[in-house]
């Protein structure tokens, strides 16, 4: 025998209304997540209330948000769950990232090309890719 559901309760709030209820709760939960961090519990109430709709309205989590002089921020991790997102829906390929700054290391790899000309080969290429 199947459980039988409750029916809903007729509360007479309009499908809007239960919408923005739930949008409440959202932000209430939100402050009481930036009140625990230590970056929260020195800001205003206000400040707090602000922090929280910025999260809401642009879907971040709490660890995706940085306070820097009295503003949020997004922070690595949000640009993490986007590329990652947008990896899995297979709009971008590729996603790692890549040195091209030069590097001492590579003169030095190049230099001992007497002894190894595999490693000299590549530290040459490798050079001239960050070049480029």
């Amino acid at each position: 025998m199947a459980a039988q559901q409750k029916p809903e309760r007729d509360t007479g709030i309009t499908d809007a209304g239960k919408r923005h209820l739930a949008e409440i709760r959202a932000t209430r939960a939100l402050i009481v997540a930036i009140t625990n961090e230590s970056w929260g519990k020195a800001m205003s109430p206000m400040m707090r209330h602000a922090f929280a709709e910025f999260m809401r309205r642009f879907h971040l989590d709490i660890s995706e948000v940085d306070n820097l002089g009295g503003k949020p921020y997004r922070n690595g991790n949000y640009y993490k769950r986007r590329i990652a997102e947008l990896r899995s829906k297979g709009l971008i390929e590729w996603s790692e990232g890549e040195h091209i700054g030069h590097d001492e290391r590579l003169d030095l790899a190049m230099e001992v090309g007497s002894e190894d000309a595999e490693l000299a080969a590549w530290a040459k290429g490798e050079a001239s890719r960050r070049l480029r």
